[in-house]
């Protein structure tokens, strides 16, 4: 019985295996294809490691690399095994063990981080290109189009002092966002999981693997007591900056995601508040967006406070009527 599994998983693995090499390949040089390809890629390695566990999912996984690096050379290579593996065989091995849609999506998102910091690493030895040089090298380029935009309206006759803040400002954050890497490594890789997760769901769902859902995401959000980090963070990140750099850049980082984190909790607050009052998805959307740039950000930032304070969202809910 286990030979007839074991053949059969074989089969099915070499199959799966070619298509994720021929969706790694559009992914790679097809560019509106390669969009839907980038999410659809890493789900034949979950169906393997749902149905057939770790050992075939890996053997297929070690076939389309090799398939891919053949065909196209390394980059497709690599690009599979630390683009597409980790994402297909963390979902797949949450969904085997039935582990919640919330942890699966935690596994997931830990694997990309991981992919990440390997692709990283790999990147300074293979190559010898340093991510944190190339970023360094990003902020700078960003720096002198910020200068020469400045310098370019200066010759048209317009009074560039009246925008020295607004440069100032965006210098000092350009400078600081090199700080901020860890944080946007870290929030890219959940959602870059949470995307794979809600689209492999769809997948799955059509070839009888059942996925359970995440909650809906209006009911998101931080609990009451996550907000006690927020001054403790800060306090730890002004203290480091006087005597332990890392220690500042640790509590800084974790500062600004639980701020990340606020604003886009008083995007959802906002959201239900309007639902309460029926206002059209489509005008929402615009009273988010304009809301969302510039200071009126901070106003976001206040509301997810509020509602992670006294869980605004469950009284702004609208009650279903009781049965008469």
């Amino acid at each position: 019985m286990a030979r007839t599994v074991s053949v059969r998983g074989l089969t099915e693995g070499a199959v799966l295996a070619a298509l994720v090499t021929v969706l790694a390949l559009a992914a790679n040089y097809i560019p509106l294809v390669g969009l839907a390809a980038n999410f659809l890629c890493p789900i034949p390695l979950a169906v393997l490691m749902i149905r057939h566990g770790l050992r075939v999912a890996a053997l297929a996984t070690v076939v389309a690399i090799a398939l891919g690096s053949a065909i196209s050379g390394p980059v497709t290579g690599l690009l599979i095994l630390l683009g597409f593996a980790p994402v297909g065989l963390a979902i797949g091995f949450g969904l085997r063990r039935q582990w919640s849609a919330s942890t699966v999506v935690l596994i997931t998102g830990g694997a990309v981080l991981l992919a990440l910091i390997l692709g990283g690493v790999a990147a300074k030895i293979g190559i010898g290109v340093d991510p944190r040089v190339f970023a360094r090298e990003v902020i700078e380029i960003n720096k002198r189009s910020l200068d020469d935009a400045a310098q370019r309206y200066g010759r048209l006759g317009l009074d560039t002092r009246q925008m020295a803040a607004s440069i100032t400002m965006m210098r000092d954050f350009f400078d600081y966002s090199y700080r901020l890497i860890p944080m946007l490594l870290l929030v890219g890789s959940f959602i870059s999981a949470y995307l794979n997760y809600e689209v492999a769901r769809l997948v799955l769902r059509r070839v009888g693997v059942k996925a359970p859902a995440l909650p809906p995401m209006s009911m998101w959000g931080l609990p009451a007591i996550a907000l006690w980090a927020l001054p403790v963070l800060s306090l730890l990140a002004a203290l480091g900056a006087r005597r332990i750099a890392p220690l500042e850049g640790f509590g800084a980082n974790l500062a600004f995601l639980i701020f990340f984190v606020l604003v886009s909790q008083g995007v959802l607050a906002g959201w239900v508040l309007m639902g309460k009052y029926r206002f059209p998805a489509w005008y929402r959307v615009i009273v988010i967006l304009l809301f969302s740039s510039g200071p009126t950000g901070l106003l976001l930032f206040f509301l997810g406070l509020a509602d992670a304070a006294f869980d605004l969202r469950r009284r702004w809910r609208p009650v279903a009527s009781a049965p008469s």
